[in-house]
């Protein structure tokens, strides 16, 4: 009995440990925000990650465009872009423009000074951050510097604590 209890728990240590160093690996993987080409909403503008965010923490939210947790995240951080004066946020899909587009209309996304959404065609963007779930919802400092992970739904307030935290 003693033996299959210290077996037990070794394994439960092991896969622990195991656990965490792919955490740790996985979140090195976006350290620092990429850099990625994001086509508008409009279909003919675009913009580079690393170029509208130059000193402002940013809030990368990758969504699917028929994904209603995606619509209800959006929506959430449309409405409340003002409580996040100073904050770039950047919605970003890989579906076209004209599905973003559709989608902005039905999540009732409304345009802001601080909000951006675009079309990540190349997939530069998707592949760096490894998404795995949508909506995804990454946090960075003014400096580039990964600060947290939301996967799912995330609230607003739980966004602005985080980047409370840091200041």
């Amino acid at each position: 009995m003693k033996v299959s209890y210290f077996w037990s728990l070794l394994l439960m240590l092991l896969v622990g440990a195991c656990r965490q160093r792919m955490e740790h690996r996985f979140a090195k993987s976006f350290e620092l925000m990429p850099a990625a080409e994001l086509l508008l909403e409009d279909s003919s503008t675009m913009i580079n990650t690393k170029a509208i965010t130059k000193d402002l923490p940013v809030v990368i939210t990758y969504v699917s465009c028929d994904c209603e947790h995606c619509q209800a995240q959006a929506q959430a951080l449309s409405g409340n872009a003002r409580l996040l004066t100073g904050v770039r946020l950047l919605l970003v899909t890989n579906s076209p423009p004209t599905e973003l587009r559709e989608f902005c209309k039905v999540a009732n996304v409304r345009p802001a000074d601080n909000f951006v959404a675009g079309s990540d065609l190349g997939f530069k963007l998707y592949g760096a951050l490894k998404i795995k779930q949508y909506p995804s919802t990454y946090i960075y400092d003014e400096r580039g510097q990964f600060l947290k992970l939301y996967l799912g739904e995330v609230d607003v307030r739980r966004i602005i604590e985080t980047l409370k935290a840091t200041k």
